[in-house]
């Protein structure tokens, strides 16, 4: 995933930039140093895209059960189990004004 690779090229980079670092403490320091930024900005572009994935689902899953709904009441109406006039009257009361008593 590219997101793996935010982290990956940085770090192989800083790999060759300090070489010493498995033992050397204050190159292992500064190598972790360096790479701190690229660590921070995958995380949050992994959870920016995380949370994107999670919008996409949560959409497709609203389409996906508006069809089912529409599909099961046409199959109603077919099957004579409601008529037109019954699936009608509560999306008609939804849009009309509401009077107000005088």
């Amino acid at each position: 995933s590219f997101l793996f690779l935010i982290i990956q090229f940085p770090s192989s980079y800083e790999q060759r930039v300090y070489p010493k670092c498995p033992g050397n403490a204050k190159e292992c320091r500064l190598q972790s140093d360096s790479e701190r930024i690229y660590s921070f900005i995958g995380a949050v572009a992994c959870a920016a895209f995380f949370m994107l994935y999670l919008y996409v689902q949560y959409r497709q899953s609203e389409e996906e059960t508006q069809k089912k709904a529409t599909d099961k009441t046409v199959a109603a109406i077919r099957n004579n189990e409601v008529t037109l006039a019954g699936v009608l009257k509560p999306l008609l009361q939804e849009h009309q004004p509401e009077r107000t008593a005088s």
